[in-house]
């Protein structure tokens, strides 16, 4: 995946620099949204049905949801 910006993006989130890079939010009463734009590889392969994962870093799940934006 891609770090895409998010429409009205109004706040970064900052990478170390070297292996994670800076990730513009929109940062709401409800916490944070990100965009990602998925590489022609993995568009393909969703399309033919492979899942997509979310990964959570550390010992603790925050709530999370996965959407598409819809034009």
């Amino acid at each position: 995946m891609l770090i895409g910006v998010i429409e009205g993006a109004n706040c970064t989130m900052k990478g170390n620099g070297a292996d994670i890079r800076d990730l513009r939010v929109l940062r709401g009463e409800d916490g944070f949204v990100s965009a990602w734009l998925p590489t022609p590889e993995e568009v393909a392969a969703i399309v033919r049905g492979a899942p997509v994962y979310l990964f959570i870093f550390g010992d603790v799940h925050p709530p999370v949801m996965l959407g598409v934006k819809q034009e």
